[in-house]
């Protein structure tokens, strides 16, 4: 839980700098889907003091309405509570409980909210998580990198070995293809040790010492 936290409060902290520097002009790269502030059902919201939904990517139909008197599951005025607490320390952590997307049963999400002024304009800036939601992101997407990688180098063994099988089958056929030099037999030529290009390529590099023409 404890990476949950800090990968969020990154994610809201660097988002609080950019509204702090540009203000609404930081909410476009805040809404893009493929930008550095949505992952996977991860985004980052802002809100006004005055409970105006601002920046939603997840639900952009809320944005421009008022939602301050939006309550979670459990009746507690979540958005309130979010503003408050962020007007009050700057900062905090709240945990409400919703219906996660795409499940019918009350789940726990723990939300950070951090203020951010531009000028005299202040803004509620925040993100929240399921529990577990993140962690077992992460690990789908190591998983998907290790597959990635475990490929890669399977490819890479494989051209690996076909180049030591090239390899050594012509330092065979040279050794004998000279063998049978010195031991008289000037007639001896080196033959073919592969069907591939790669053999056929090496066979040519190797010159003919056939004396009899």
């Amino acid at each position: 839980m404890q990476m949950d936290r800090a990968f969020i409060e990154d994610v809201v902290g660097r988002a609080a700098s950019l509204v702090a520097g540009q203000g609404k002009g930081a909410f476009a790269l805040l809404r893009d889907k493929t930008g550095p502030f949505v992952f996977m059902d991860t985004y980052v919201f802002v809100t006004s003091p005055e409970g105006v939904e601002l920046v939603n990517p997840a639900l952009p139909s809320l944005e421009g309405r008022s939602i301050i008197d939006l309550k979670d599951l459990k009746g507690r005025s979540a958005i309130r509570e979010e503003i408050d607490a962020a007007m009050k320390a700057g900062s905090a952590w709240l945990d409400m409980t919703w219906f996660k997307p795409g499940h019918n049963t009350p789940a726990l999400k723990q939300t950070f909210v951090r203020k951010a002024q531009f000028g005299q304009e202040i803004y509620i800036v925040g993100s929240g998580i399921y529990t577990g939601d993140l962690r077992e992101a992460m690990i789908r997407q190591v998983a998907l990198d290790g597959g990635i990688v475990l490929a890669a180098l399977m490819f890479a063994g494989y051209l690996f070995l076909s180049f030591y099988r090239v390899m050594d089958g012509g330092l065979k056929e040279t050794r004998r293809h000279l063998r049978a030099m010195t031991e008289g037999d000037l007639t001896t030529s080196p033959s073919p040790w592969g069907n591939d290009d790669a053999a056929q390529l090496m066979l040519r590099e190797i010159p003919d010492t056939n004396i009899r023409r």
